[in-house]
This record gives C-alpha cells, structure tokens and sequence, in this order.
C-alpha cells in the first residue's frame, strides 16, 4: 500500500513536471514570437516594397533568408542614392548650361539695349539739327 502511494506520487510529480515543461514552452514560443514580430515585419516589407514579391528568392533557412533580404535593401538603397547623385550631377549640369544662356541673353539684351539708345541719341541730334521738334 506504501509502495502503492509512492508510485502514484512519483508519476503525480512526473505528470506536473511533463504540464510545467509544457506550458514553458508555449510561453517561451509565445514570447519569441513576440519579441520577433517587427522581424518579420521588416522581412515582409522588403519583400513587398524593396523587392518585388515576384523577384524574391526562397532561401534555406531564416538566417539565410535575413542575410539575402538585407543586402538586397542596401543593394537598393545604394542604388537609389547613385540614381540621386547622377540626376543631381545632371541637374546641375543644365543649370549651370541656363545661367549660362541667361547670361548671354542678358548680354545680348544690354547691347542691343545700348544700340537703340545711341540710335534714338543719333535721332535726337539729328531732329536738333535741322530744328524738327
């Protein structure tokens, strides 16, 4: 009867052992997953938005999978700060070419401007000389 009662403790222990280890474990799980979520988060918006869904490659496992998804972001990014730094190049490129062509027109502009005053001046002495008023 002793050994009877034993043996029903012991597998009681056992049991309540096997129930703690569980529940640990859901939480553990539950908590990872939690603590991860930006992660993924993260992984899904490179996908969709860096990437392209239909671009994305299956890799091996997930630290695969993060290694991939973050040289293609920086690949990406580098790329677009190249695209940034050639269109600023060639920005600046036509804006030096219009102030330069804004330049000459002004030139242009003065000496034409000169040119029709020294005319209507010629005009003026030319009225004054034979008295025209």
């Amino acid at each position: 009867m002793v050994t009877k009662q034993i043996m029903k403790n012991i597998f009681l222990v056992i049991l309540l052992g096997i129930v703690l280890l569980f529940v640990v474990a859901v939480l553990t799980i539950y908590s990872v997953r939690k603590s991860l979520l930006p992660m993924e988060t993260m992984k899904k918006f490179i996908k969709v938005n860096v990437i392209g869904s239909r671009n994305c490659q299956k890799q091996k496992d997930e630290t695969e999978e993060i290694r991939y998804l973050i040289r293609e972001l920086e690949e990406q990014f580098i790329g677009v700060i190249r695209q940034t730094k050639e269109e600023s190049g060639n920005i600046k490129e036509r804006m030096q070419d219009t102030n330069d062509s804004m330049y000459s027109i002004s030139e242009n502009m003065t000496q034409e401007t000169k040119g029709v005053l020294e005319s209507v001046n010629n005009l003026q002495a030319t009225m004054q000389e034979f008295h025209v008023s």
